[in-house]
């Protein structure tokens, strides 16, 4: 799916299966600072991966005046995730790719299996780079030479619902993580997302100003006032995000490794 906000196409990928964003368009819960009369985006469809984006497009639009940096923008979105699946941990298969401009790209998984299914839901990811050598495909015998179709100077970063090579190291992404590549590099630490913004890396709009770039930790004005968190909200929200996250984790039971493994 696409949508333009704030001058910069956004498009959504979405693998799972989100509760909450089923049935009559009325009835799905609002984002953030989201209000249901000042919504924008709205779903054409039927299918709950459209109205998941539309519902993070609106309350992002809610939460900025300015254009937010991108570890103000990490944490926000971190925060929706977290939002999205509290309540519904069991039965929500939450995995997408969000890119937003010309080079960011956000990734985030929260896996699981349909009921009565084996199929593991998930995200891997696996960041190819010179030298760029040979790999053997999962599901066919075939094999791909990589140092044929690229550069020197590529770095590759390629994200699936499963490892797609044999002979190359695929990451599984953590249940409730939330990854932002640029360049081919994944990054999930705030001050990695601010040196990527200091790089000359974030969003780019020529219909919104930028929010003043804020050195991590030295918080700031935020939602409807600028590049960081909120100062409305009572809490510090990139100190909160962690602690969110481990106890949806823990509330569902832990890690799933495999359809009968937790760790």
């Amino acid at each position: 799916f696409q949508r333009e906000m704030w001058g910069i196409q956004w498009c959504f990928c979405h693998n799972g299966e989100v509760p909450k964003y089923t049935g009559p368009h009325d009835d799905f819960p609002l984002l953030g600072r989201t209000r249901r009369e000042e919504m924008t985006y709205h779903p054409v469809g039927d299918t709950d991966s459209e109205a998941v984006f539309c519902a993070l497009l609106n309350a992002l639009r809610a939460e900025f005046e300015t254009l937010p940096t991108l570890p103000v923008l990490y944490e926000t979105i971190q925060r929706f995730c977290c939002e999205i699946v509290s309540g519904d941990e069991d039965s929500t298969i939450f995995n997408f790719l969000l890119g937003c401009g010309q080079y960011t790209l956000f990734a985030y998984s929260w896996p699981g299996s349909r009921p009565g299914s084996t199929v593991w839901n998930g995200l891997y990811y696996t960041v190819r780079r010179p030298p760029f050598s040979t790999a053997s495909l999962a599901d066919i015998d075939y094999a791909v030479n990589f140092a044929d179709v690229t550069s020197p100077s590529d770095r590759v970063a390629v994200i699936a619902t499963k490892p797609l090579t044999v002979d190359e190291k695929w990451t599984e992404f953590r249940r409730g993580q939330l990854l932002m590549f640029d360049g081919g590099h994944p990054y999930s630490e705030l001050y990695d997302c601010d040196e990527v913004e200091r790089r000359g890396r974030g969003l780019v709009s020529k219909v919104l100003p930028k929010a003043k770039c804020v050195p991590c930790g030295e918080g700031g004005g935020g939602g409807k006032n600028g590049a960081g968190p909120s100062s409305s909200l009572p809490y510090n929200t990139p100190a909160l995000l962690p602690s969110l996250v481990d106890g949806i984790v823990a509330e569902s039971g832990g890690l799933y490794k495999t359809d009968d493994e937790r760790v």
